[in-house]
């Protein structure tokens, strides 16, 4: 279990600092307004296109791969953590196990944040398309 403890956070520590270097030109290209005519949206709607092919999309699919990897360990904790409290030598407390949910709820927090952005980004990419 420490194995994959260690594991999960140096997943969601690096996702996290791709989070934070990428933040910005996600957040500025979410900045951007649309211009009544679509012709003028041309270099907007590239660059939005550029940040959600190149940082958002991976970003999520990183982020989601990584919180589905470790979804079976968390499924077996929770049932073996259901499972004391119905025995007899109910609540046997493991700080490792503990800190493996824990970290995984965060990975689950900031997968959810990484989506909704990625959602909002492609929303500003179709206002921005010069073609429709």
């Amino acid at each position: 279990m420490n194995d994959q403890l260690s594991a999960l956070s140096l997943i969601l520590t690096s996702l996290s600092i791709l989070f934070s270097l990428w933040q910005s030109p996600i957040d500025e290209v979410l900045k951007i307004e649309v211009k009544p005519h679509s012709i003028d949206n041309e270099n907007s709607y590239k660059e939005a296109l550029n940040i959600l092919n190149y940082k958002a999309i991976p970003l999520a699919l990183a982020a989601l791969g990584s919180f589905l990897i470790f979804i079976p360990d968390t499924f077996s904790i929770i049932k073996q953590s259901i499972d004391s409290i119905y025995s007899k030598y109910c609540c046997k407390y493991d700080s490792i196990q503990a800190g493996f949910l824990f970290v995984q709820f965060l990975s689950f927090l900031l997968t959810l944040i990484i989506i909704g952005k990625l959602v909002l980004l492609i929303k500003k990419c179709f206002k921005l398309n010069p073609s429709k």
